[in-house]
């Protein structure tokens, strides 16, 4: 009798990125950085893991686009060093992944943010990219499950200098069944430099009373990318308000937009 299976092999729950997962720096041409990354085996058996780098970019539609190193304009990726690249990690140990960043002294430097992303992953054992023999069994099928976790590595160059500018755009309105009402808004960063907005909303009704308010802070949003965000608005009764959208980056500046509503 002939015993067909399908095998799919977890091995990256094992393994944790217990660093920050977003390294910021500020540097000027020239600069050399070091820094590290640790990566923990949870497991009681020895993890084998890769390091490797990619590109990041990110969008409101919920798209992240994981390109190769040195695809993005503002790619850093060619700046770092890593070391080690590949090894095991023991059962229930640590591996320090060290990282050396040196910004170019010459050629044509943009100013504002570069970044890239260094990606941390299990091998499973006995996969095409593993140096480790599998668990022997009759199976006809595999399938192996990597999971891939990213340390984002940003570097302001001269970032006093850095244009900042957030674009506010495509407004979506909807209602729950329950009443509750929603604004969708998408935050574009068109500047130069990677910024953490506070985003604000005011909606106003005809005679300029204000009927919501609320707030959010976002992660780090990097030069191009974009990122949607929804207000809660809760019970409004039907009508035309006006809603005053507002980004701080934390600036001398504050970027807005006004929209009008109709529930």
């Amino acid at each position: 009798m002939l015993v067909s299976a399908i095998v799919v092999t977890p091995a990256a729950a094992q393994v944790q990125v217990t660093s920050p997962s977003v390294i910021e720096q500020s540097a000027r041409p020239g600069a050399r950085l070091e820094g590290s990354i640790d990566v923990r085996n949870l497991s009681a058996t020895p993890q084998e893991v890769r390091v490797y780098q990619t590109d990041y970019q990110f969008f409101a539609d919920g798209r992240s686009d994981f390109a190769a190193p040195g695809t993005l304009a503002r790619s850093s990726a060619g700046w770092i060093t890593l070391s080690p690249t590949r090894f095991t990690i023991a059962a229930g140990g640590m591996t320090r992944v060290g990282y050396v960043m040196v910004v170019p002294s010459t050629g044509v430097l943009a100013t504002g943010t570069h970044w890239s992303v260094i990606m941390v992953e299990a091998v499973a054992p006995g996969s095409r990219e593993s140096a480790r023999p599998g668990t022997q069994a009759r199976v006809r099928l595999g399938v192996n499950v990597a999971v891939r976790q990213a340390v984002e590595i940003a570097v302001n160059i001269d970032e006093a200098d850095a244009h900042t500018a957030i674009s506010l755009s495509n407004p979506s309105i909807s209602t729950s069944a329950t009443g509750q009402r929603q604004l969708s808004v998408d935050a574009t960063n068109a500047g130069e430099l990677a910024v953490r907005p506070i985003l604000r909303i005011d909606v106003l009704d005809d005679d300029g009373r204000r009927v919501a308010h609320a707030e959010q802070q976002r992660g780090l949003l990097f030069p191009s990318s974009s990122v949607r965000q929804r207000f809660d608005l809760g019970m409004i009764p039907h009508g035309t308000y006006h809603a005053v959208v507002v980004a701080d980056t934390g600036g001398d500046e504050l970027f807005g937009a006004k929209f009008t509503l109709q529930f």
